[in-house]
């Protein structure tokens, strides 16, 4: 099993590099029409083992020309037991490290466009829905935390 160590944040966040892109699926399509297919995107990810999806900027989803799946019920700590309607979209996912060879990949997931993270310094909020085919330890001692998959 892959794993790594990083050190938490100063801000004392979980935070992750990988690369959003469209799904492997939309790729063969834009290439079997001679479209030209979007570069994946790196992003700054925060781990956070309280969403029960992942959550990616709008800008990145409209960066790969995307467009939305369908529409998900979403509960936040701002809108309390009142369920906001956010849209979906499909991307691949990769998460990467350093001295990894087999990094993590997921070819085609359904995330929820927010605009929370630009302003945050991270574009990609990792829910559960990734977070539970992984293990995460948590070393608040030591300013650290172990992520495998």
């Amino acid at each position: 099993m892959p794993y790594f160590t990083r050190q938490v944040d100063a801000s004392g966040a979980l935070m992750l590099e990988g690369w959003i892109g469209v799904t492997s699926h939309r790729q063969n399509a834009l290439f079997n029409a001679n479209e030209p297919c979007p570069a994946p995107i790196l992003v700054r990810m925060m781990v956070d083992t309280g969403a029960s999806c992942t959550c990616v900027d709008e800008s990145i989803l409209r960066e790969l020309n995307l467009q939305a799946t369908g529409i998900a019920t979403i509960n936040t700590p701002t809108t309390g037991s009142t369920p906001v309607l956010m849209e979906q979209y499909d991307v691949s996912l990769t998460i990467i490290a350093q001295n990894i060879i087999d990094p993590l990949h997921r070819s085609a997931i359904p995330v929820i466009s927010t605009e929370l993270f630009e302003s945050q310094q991270f574009h990609v909020l990792l829910g559960r829905d990734v977070l539970s085919g992984c293990i995460l330890i948590y070393d608040g001692q030591n300013g650290e935390f172990k992520f495998g998959y």
